[in-house]
């Protein structure tokens, strides 16, 4: 699991997070409210890896996170920033290919968008002895094809390129179709499988946002290697860009993730309600420190909202889903 105990980090002279403990169990969604400014985003990269915290520690099965090569992290955990951002006009079949990088084995050059040409780690990578029990070297596996009967639904792009395999290995047939149904299952999950032939550049913002969101769980369910394998969705402000329908689309898709896939996730949102729909656990951040964590109807109340926020709320029983509160501002 992926745990954190007093975290602190201080940037320029002023402290963003102080004193931070939270932990992301697996087939939970946790998610992180807060004003503009009060360290959220931060959280989330420290979590990550990708920032060092100033005082505190991050493990992840009990191994400091600063410990994981970079490549063995971007197997376990998939990050989807608040402005994902890409100059380049590539067609959303590479852009959604991208989340395979960090499963193929590349001999000094990069594959073919959608192709997986082994779902390995690079190879004389050691990974913590948590990973696995030893520290171990990971190898080449053959190359991975996605056989016609099995390519992705009429209307989606063949971006699957064949590999070299053995003939006859069942395993490796195995795989192929394993692969292809994730593919069909990202398409899905986002609604981007009409969006497959575009030009990214030519999306609208919402659009371009939902193929991102296809990024990273292409690239979280490819890690997947039985029903104990841990992984870590990371969104931040995901419906920043989205229309109420794809909003709700996107956080029943992280939901379902987490209770079908046992997926930990963190989500970073602003709308209360979206996030009391959505979550399991709910951190409450006011001015950098934890105002409140727990369910949704314990941290949703007037006084922590009127703490955090600075403004006055009415929280009642959702009148369709009384189990949830309902934030009236």
């Amino acid at each position: 699991m992926l745990k954190a105990h007093g975290l602190s980090i201080h940037r320029g002279g002023r402290q963003i997070l102080a004193d931070i403990d939270l932990a992301l169990p697996a087939g939970q969604v946790t998610g992180v409210l807060g004003a503009n400014g009060t360290g959220k985003s931060s959280l989330l990269a420290v979590l990550a890896g990708e920032l060092r915290a100033s005082a505190g520690t991050v493990t992840l099965h009990d191994q400091p996170l600063s410990a994981w090569p970079a490549a063995a992290l971007a197997r376990w955990r998939a990050v989807l920033p608040q402005s994902p951002s890409l100059q380049f006009d590539l067609p959303v079949e590479t852009v959604i290919g991208m989340g395979t990088y960090p499963h193929v084995h590349r001999a000094g050059k990069t594959p073919a968008a959608g192709t997986l040409a082994g779902r390995v780690a690079v190879p004389g990578e050691q990974v913590p002895a948590a990973a696995g029990g030893t520290n171990a070297s990971a190898g080449a596996m053959a190359g991975i094809a996605v056989a016609a009967g099995n390519r992705p639904a009429t209307g989606v792009a063949d971006a699957w390129t064949k590999a070299t395999t053995p003939a006859g290995d069942s395993l490796a047939a195995g795989a192929m179709a394993a692969d292809a149904a994730i593919l069909q299952q990202v398409l899905a999950l986002a609604d981007v499988g009409h969006l497959y032939d575009r030009r990214y550049r030519q999306l609208s913002g919402g659009e371009q946002q939902r193929v991102q969101f296809a990024r990273v769980l292409h690239q979280l369910l490819l890690a997947r290697s039985g029903p104990d394998e841990y992984r870590v969705l990371m969104l931040d402000e995901p419906t920043a860009s989205l229309d109420p329908h794809h909003q709700l689309t996107l956080l029943s898709a992280v939901r379902r993730l987490a209770h079908e896939e046992n997926i930990a996730a963190l989500v970073i949102l602003h709308d209360v309600n979206l996030a009391a729909g959505c979550c399991d656990r709910l951190l409450l951040i006011g001015e950098g420190r934890a105002v409140a964590f727990g369910t949704p109807s314990a941290v949703l109340t007037p006084g922590t909202l009127r703490a955090v926020y600075g403004v006055e709320a009415l929280v009642m029983p959702h009148p369709v889903h009384p189990e949830r509160p309902l934030v009236v501002f």
